[in-house]
């Protein structure tokens, strides 16, 4: 007689709630599971909520130096002019 193999999930034990989503990018969902699934093309992330956040902060950050650097090439002073 054969085992019983682990119990899979049906469609209606795993649900989620898409959050976000940008067409061609990928999407954002919160899954009844508690975790966080960030999908950006073939690439899922599933994240603690709290993980999800420090992920945010860290992107924003990043986000940030890169306009600060984007303003720093546009405004420098050239010493031939000035």
């Amino acid at each position: 007689m054969n085992k019983p193999g682990p119990t899979q999930p049906t469609p209606d034990s795993v649900s989620s709630l898409l959050l976000a989503e940008h067409t061609g990018l990928g999407s954002v969902s919160f899954c009844n599971c508690g975790t966080v699934h960030l999908s950006v093309g073939a690439i899922t992330m599933r994240l603690a909520p709290d993980a999800f956040a420090q992920l945010l902060h860290m992107c924003q950050q990043a986000a940030d130096q890169l306009a600060i650097e984007a303003l720093m090439r546009t405004t420098e002073i050239n010493p031939l002019t000035h």
